[in-house]
């Protein structure tokens, strides 16, 4: 019984945690690299829209520091191992890894997949994150 309550309490605690993230912005803001995609993501506009694609995966949102840490690793799966080295302090930043042209390139990218899911809203008919990765990575694919 007793550890029932626990995991309730660190399923509440990780839940409360991911809620702070996607309802305060300003809560594990860096510097990002992405400027103009952490701009949008971070509008009215953006926000309705991460917490409606995230409802189903808001557990692994308290992973990240940040709001573009999350949607640029969820959406590049590749960059996660990157990213939780640099967390461990065991990696170099991401501005490290990637060169200004990949920098620009991705920006570029979660500019048109942020735009992607405002545009679209509720109406594409995604359910929650996954659909909306995949469909997003198929918009952009010709250009990553």
């Amino acid at each position: 019984m007793r550890c029932l309550q626990t995991m309730a309490q660190i399923q509440t605690t990780t839940q409360e945690f991911a809620l702070e993230l996607i309802q305060n912005p300003d809560t594990g803001v860096v510097d990002s690299i992405f400027t103009k995609a952490e701009k949008l993501l971070r509008s009215d506009e953006g926000l309705n829209m991460f917490k409606f694609k995230t409802k189903h995966k808001r557990v692994s949102i308290q992973r990240y520091r940040s709001l573009m840490d999350f949607f640029f690793c969820e959406m590049f799966t590749q960059f996660k191992h990157h990213c939780f080295m640099f967390y461990k302090n065991r990696g170099p930043k991401m501005k490290s890894i990637l060169s200004a042209k990949e920098i620009g390139m991705y920006d570029d990218a979660l500019v048109k997949i942020i735009e992607l899911g405002i545009s679209q809203g509720t109406s594409r008919g995604w359910d929650g994150w996954e659909d909306y990765r995949m469909d997003a990575m198929l918009h952009i694919g010709k250009e990553i």
